[in-house]
């Protein structure tokens, strides 16, 4: 979601990203995060490129000097489910000087009026603030028809109550779970739900043949972390704290970081529409089948 008033000049195609980046120029500047779970975690914080583009707009006087930038993270941690990351951002976010307050969750828009509503999450506590610029991550809440039918219980934070690696679901056998939906400990991703997709692809099919349910999702999770205009890492795990050999690589915005920016503006479009149209299997196998070994082989 963005919030700002349209410039006369600006045409229907416009992005959102662009009008949230390039249109800053003075007052105060939001970006907002919703109560865990939501989705959008890691991948769509773009603060720090918010932050390179302020720097470069008051180096040579298009940013007003009155003006301020503040994160409001309605949570204590910017990821839940590695703790290096978490810990990356928050440096990271002090020694650029951006600004962050914790605890509190946007609850209310006016567009009209630039001003936003902010609740404190444990004292209801509410706030009324205007605004110059305002970008803010989606909350997510509960499908009705899901919670209502017991797929997806309270216990299991109103997400599909499925085994962590099997992604079956613990009370109906024949169902099954992909992506955001599931509540499973790892960080909600597009690779994570590729990464899933063939797990249940393989499962499903052995459940309808009475086999043995022998695809176990490892929690993969890998999204991209955006350090500036022409730089970017990826967060990279796996379930309880396990990070992946690229984690965090170049972290810094050195020149690993930029060829990985070059690669994914030129290259990744075409890949994900390869995956979206079936022409490749997608990750982690690309062009070949995910396959999966016996149970008692992946304990050996």
């Amino acid at each position: 979601m963005f919030a700002c008033k349209d410039h006369h000049s600006w045409r229907s195609n416009v992005h959102k990203y662009f009008r949230f980046h390039y249109s800053y120029l003075h007052g105060d500047a939001y970006f907002c995060i919703p109560e865990y779970p939501f989705r959008g975690e890691v991948g769509a914080y773009n603060f720090f490129l918010s932050k390179e583009i302020q720097n470069w707009y008051a180096s040579h006087g298009k940013l007003s000097p009155i003006h301020s930038f503040t994160v409001v993270n309605a949570n204590d941690k910017f990821c839940h489910h590695l703790d290096s990351v978490d810990t990356f951002f928050k440096e990271q976010l002090e020694k650029r000087g951006i600004k962050v307050e914790y605890g509190k969750k946007l609850v209310e828009v006016s567009k009209d009026k630039q001003t936003a509503v902010f609740e404190d999450v444990k004292t209801k506590a509410r706030e009324t603030r205007p605004y110059n610029n305002l970008y803010s991550l989606i909350p997510s809440k509960p499908h009705n028809s899901l919670v209502e039918s017991g797929l997806a219980p309270a216990e299991s934070n109103f997400m599909l109550n499925v085994d962590h690696e099997t992604l079956q679901h613990k009370k109906y056998p024949n169902i099954f779970g992909i992506g955001d939906i599931n509540n499973v400990p790892t960080t909600k991703t597009f690779w994570g739900g590729f990464h899933q997709i063939h797990v249940v692809r393989n499962n499903l099919y052995n459940y309808i043949k009475g086999q043995d349910l022998n695809a176990l999702y490892s929690g993969y999770s890998k999204s991209p972390i955006y350090l500036g205009q022409n730089s970017l890492t990826y967060m990279v795990h796996f379930y309880n704290q396990k990070e992946g050999k690229l984690n965090l690589l170049d972290k810094y915005g050195g020149p690993i970081s930029v060829i990985r920016y070059l690669y994914w503006g030129k290259m990744q479009k075409k890949k994900f529409l390869s995956y979206y149209l079936f022409k490749t299997w997608g990750p982690p196998g690309g062009k070949f089948m995910t396959r999966f070994f016996a149970l008692s082989a992946q304990k050996k």
